[in-house]
């Protein structure tokens, strides 16, 4: 009987959880979760502008403010981060390679040749209704 783990995001994140309680204190961890969240925030903004423009309706001038406004403070907290804590830039730019190259990886030994992700979730429409039911809470008696 071989066992597989059911979700190794949730393993990768905890062990990530342990390591950074581990090594850092509170606030050094709160300014390293700031970079990454600025960093996060601009790159979906730059894909909803990228590759969405079509299949979403929203106004592109917002979006680009807000680019703007998260790289601002962005470079301001990473300027003030450096003179003061600098082991916090250097281990979220190292962080943020790390997810690149991870999701680079993943990408490449997930996609064939098409260009198509075969994530082994195919599932018919009574089943995604059955899903979306149970997560938004719709049909359920309490």
């Amino acid at each position: 009987m071989g066992s597989r783990v059911a979700n190794p995001a949730l393993i990768v994140t905890v062990l990530l959880a342990i390591t950074l309680t581990i090594l850092f204190d509170l606030t050094r961890i709160a300014a390293i979760g700031a970079i990454f969240y600025l960093v996060m925030d601009i790159a979906i903004h730059w894909g909803l502008l990228r590759h969405l423009r079509k299949e979403i309706d929203f106004n592109p001038v917002i979006v680009m403010f807000a680019i703007l406004f998260d790289t601002i403070i962005l470079v301001a907290f990473f300027i003030l981060k450096f003179n003061s804590d600098p082991l916090v830039p250097v281990v979220s730019i190292f962080g943020i390679v790390m997810v690149i190259v991870a999701e680079r990886l993943f990408m490449t030994t997930h996609t064939d040749s098409n260009g198509v992700m075969h994530m082994e979730m195919e599932m018919d429409d009574s089943e995604m209704d059955r899903i979306g039911k149970e997560k938004t809470g719709i049909g359920n008696k309490h």
